[in-house]
């Protein structure tokens, strides 16, 4: 009975082999063998099925910057939103596994007039040798979702954004001290300069530049922001919430428009030092107050020490 049985299972899997397979078991293990069977199951590997009567659920991965080519950090990055994406959809989710690209701003045309090429050429061709290397990763991606931030489908919706939020006074512009990334001709946030004082791409020596920027107040948004960090569903993201939260600061205070004065003593209504305190019932009894080193004040005080600064210093802080 057992014989018969192993029998037939034998002959069932040798069958299944032959239908749903590519017959290559007794085949030698090699590299072209490797590369026949997936080539062979890469559709259905790499399927996204739909089926909107399950659960919804959305597994977003960092868009790639369009660089050319794919590297380790790629493969370590997509192969967890993977995994993640057929765990869920396993367990019966309805998973939407998008992937986009990153591709607007000054890396693609600093790119593109090192090598001498337009823009969109080399950003678009760039996009379809990358997705080629992905496809053959074998992620289960929605490609019907993909999107590239450099197309006008996609940042015609940013502008939109950026006006209602205009519209709503909460977009506004000021001069303020930017890191100045002179070979990029570009501004850096904090975290793209390095310890030696040094752009994160370049190289070069950041320097300090007064620029009008745009500002969004996210400040109207901090006690809300502040409150969603106790969800439930956050309680393995210790560490980034107490990032968060520290970002955030306090909700519970009161904000002060203090005048400053020149060295002629003459007051400047329109130059205002902020200053934010939990107990504005003290603000009376201030000895004095203190600033932050990267203060624009502070800069214009040590500037004063510099002759050769001090004069355009003085004159680009009250100008602004």
């Amino acid at each position: 009975m057992q014989k018969t049985f192993l029998k037939s299972l034998s002959l069932y899997l040798n069958e299944c082999r032959t239908i749903h397979g590519i017959s290559a078991w007794n085949e030698e293990f090699s590299q072209s063998t490797k590369h026949a069977i997936e080539k062979h199951w890469t559709k259905r590997i790499s399927s996204t099925e739909s089926d909107d009567s399950k659960e919804k659920f959305y597994v977003l991965s960092m868009f790639p910057y369009p660089s050319g080519q794919l590297h380790m950090g790629h493969v370590r990055v997509y192969t967890i939103s993977d995994v993640m994406a057929r765990f869920y959809r396993m367990n019966g989710k309805n998973v939407v596994h998008p992937m986009g690209w990153d591709a607007f701003g000054l890396p693609a045309e600093n790119a593109a007039r090192d090598h001498c090429i337009e823009p969109a050429h080399w950003t678009n061709a760039n996009i379809q040798r990358m997705k080629t290397q992905l496809m053959r990763l074998g992620c289960s991606f929605d490609w019907e979702c993909e999107v590239s931030t450099c197309d006008p489908n996609y940042y015609r919706w940013t502008q939109s954004i950026f006006l209602k939020l205009h519209s709503k006074g909460l977009i506004y512009q000021k001069k303020a001290l930017v890191n100045w990334d002179p070979v990029d001709e570009t501004v850096l946030a904090d975290e793209q300069v390095d310890e030696k004082g040094r752009s994160w791409r370049s190289g070069a020596v950041v320097e300090k530049k007064w620029l009008k920027q745009w500002f969004v107040r996210t400040t109207k948004f901090a006690k809300l922001l502040l409150d969603g960090l106790n969800d439930p569903g956050l309680e393995d993201w210790r560490d980034i919430i107490n990032l968060q939260r520290h970002w955030i600061g306090s909700c519970h205070g009161s904000s002060f428009e203090l005048e400053l004065m020149n060295e002629n003593e003459d007051v400047h209504p329109d130059k205002l030092l902020s200053v934010w305190t939990e107990n504005p019932e003290l603000l009376y009894g201030v000895g004095f107050i203190a600033i932050s080193p990267e203060n624009s004040i502070n800069l214009l005080l040590n500037a004063k020490d510099k002759d050769e600064d001090s004069a355009e210093a003085r004159k680009i802080f009250w100008d602004l």
